[in-house]
């Protein structure tokens, strides 16, 4: 599951509205996700 490529922008920072501090992701951060999450564990319950 790649959480950097929806997390971060074209510089490679955390882009606007998902982190705090820069680093670590907020509520809306973790909202994002929470989805990817989900489909790489049916991804891996599937094998």
């Amino acid at each position: 599951m790649d959480y950097y490529a929806a997390l971060v922008d074209d510089k490679g920072m955390l882009r606007d509205g998902y982190s705090e501090d820069g680093l670590h992701p907020n509520a809306k951060g973790y909202e994002l996700l929470a989805p990817l999450a989900e489909a790489a564990i049916e991804k891996a319950l599937a094998r």
